[in-house]
């Protein structure tokens, strides 16, 4: 994963100097090599942030309770070398899978490309590649995939690139050079045989590429991509996999690679969801959506990474440099993207891990890493209150806000599955705001209201009465706040 748009940070930042190879990295709860980070820009200085003594603001929010499209639920960036970690395995459920139930883990297939560095294009292959996922150390790893197959989670696999001696520059994150399609074919296509026959793993869906547009993964152009799916679908096929994408850096970017593939049928044809990353509020996605549209394809859109970037660089293992900021961006971001029209979206990512590709421990997680124990940020608490109702089956409601620019919110209905529950979320960045609710429809007589904030970890902040379809509440300043009519769902339901 790697940001389109560094904005205060350069770019240097997100990579290292060099990659550790497949001999030099190790898991385990003290994973590595790590190379330092050098910030390479001066400090900024910090803009001025909302606060409870501001003065109050005003907002209107309408919501059709009548209406509402049915989504496929919401899901993890996860990293299954976690799993050689031993402390994790106490963690996953109690902490993700239990409160959260996501429908869908995006899970890496390796580290690095499985490939030995100093192998000639003529050394590798299929017997090559799965020597090298025999390796010990990533036994655990399909472990952890197997145990998501039995809580029924559906797996994305990704791949972060394909081996270096395809590309024009060695590297997994060069360009594929065109007479060597089919070897990459052949490299995609050995890694899910080995996942799915030897390892006894289900997969649902694969990318045919992690960031084709150039990004943190192999480049291919949207032409040759096309050719690369056309080759690899019917390859993946016979053991029960589709693929999924483009998975580019963001919708916008994703938009030239779809046309080509709504161009070639018998290339779209193999593909379960088409899906792109999104990191920003303001976004391409509606456009995205309608170019499906009109292409006369009914795939579900799904957005297979989101999280904010204006935080830090946390992919080369810098804390936020505001944990409420990140939080508020991150799930602004989420609702931005749901009430535009995704099926669903996948958070970058679950837990902090060690990432080979940026040679640290990134620190994206709603969990912390080994090191601290996998404790909960204060972040983990606002994704609690509103990630747990989007399940398969809800609904997310239309609205329509009026009010201060850094407020957010969405709408989420139980839909046949959960028949009359009705969850509203506000994402407040600025000030307290005295909220006006309306409801059009079916309304419940009151909600619960629960709140994290700088000093509220998912606390219970009372009850609000509905009347005639209205209620009115104060949203307190940098919050998430959840009105819900109902309990989220668990696993005994």
């Amino acid at each position: 994963m790697v940001i389109a748009v560094t904005g205060d940070l350069a770019l240097a930042q997100f990579f290292p100097e060099a990659e550790p190879t497949n001999d030099e990295i190790v898991f385990g709860c003290n994973p590595g090599p790590i190379e330092e980070l050098h910030h390479a820009d001066p400090p900024v200085p910090p803009s001025r942030v909302a606060s409870p003594s501001d003065s109050m603001l005003t907002a209107s929010l309408r919501v059709d309770t009548a209406a509402g499209r049915t989504v496929e639920g919401h899901g993890w960036n996860l990293e299954h070398t976690l799993w050689s970690c031993p402390d994790f395995r106490n963690v996953m459920d109690r902490w993700l899978l239990t409160p959260f139930q996501p429908e869908v883990a995006r899970v890496d297939s390796g580290q690095l490309p499985f490939v030995q560095e100093d192998a000639t294009i003529d050394e590798i292959g299929r017997d090559h590649y799965h020597a090298m996922m025999d390796d010990p150390k990533y036994r655990p790893s399909w472990a952890m995939l197997r145990r998501l197959n039995r809580d029924n989670v559906k797996l994305m696999l990704g791949v972060w690139g394909g081996p270096g001696q395809l590309n024009d520059d060695g590297t997994r994150r060069g360009a594929l050079l065109p007479e060597n399609v089919d070897l990459y074919v052949d490299y995609v296509a050995a890694v899910v045989e080995y996942l799915v026959d030897r390892q006894r793993i289900s997969i649902w869906s694969v990318t045919v590429a992690n960031e084709p547009d150039g990004g943190d993964g192999t480049f291919i152009p949207p032409h040759m991509y096309v050719e690369v799916a056309r080759k690899l679908g019917p390859r993946i096929a016979p053991y029960g996999v589709t693929l999924y994408g483009p998975d580019t850096a963001s919708a916008g970017n994703a938009r030239p690679y779809f046309a080509a593939m709504a161009a070639d049928p018998e290339a779209l044809r193999w593909f379960s969801s088409i899906a792109t990353h999104e990191y920003f509020t303001t976004h391409e996605l509606r456009e995205l959506i309608a170019d499906v549209r009109a292409a006369g394809s009914s795939l579900p859109v799904y957005i297979t990474e989101y999280t904010s970037f204006r935080f830090g660089a946390m992919d080369r293992g810098q804390e936020a440099t505001n944990e409420m900021g990140h939080m508020l961006d991150s799930l602004q971001v989420y609702a931005s993207l749901m009430n535009a029209g995704a099926d669903a979206a996948i958070y970058w990512d679950a837990v902090d891990y060690y990432q080979a590709g940026h040679a640290a421990i990134t620190r994206w997680g709603i969990l912390q890493g080994p090191g601290e124990a996998f404790a909960p940020r204060t972040r983990y608490f606002g994704f609690q209150q509103i990630l747990p109702y989007v399940q398969a089956g809800s609904t997310i409601l239309p609205i329509d806000l009026i009010g201060p620019e850094r407020l957010t919110a969405m709408a989420i209905g139980g839909g046949a599955r959960r028949p009359g529950d009705l969850t509203i979320a506000a994402i407040n960045r600025s000030g307290p705001t005295q909220l006006t609710l309306t409801l059009d429809g079916p309304a419940p007589r009151a909600f619960e209201v629960y709140v994290t904030s700088r000093d509220r970890y998912f606390q219970h902040a009372g009850r609000v009465a509905v009347s005639g379809g209205t209620a009115t509440l104060t949203v307190p300043a940098r919050s998430v706040t959840t009105l819900s009519a109902g309990p989220p769902p668990d696993e005994d339901e």
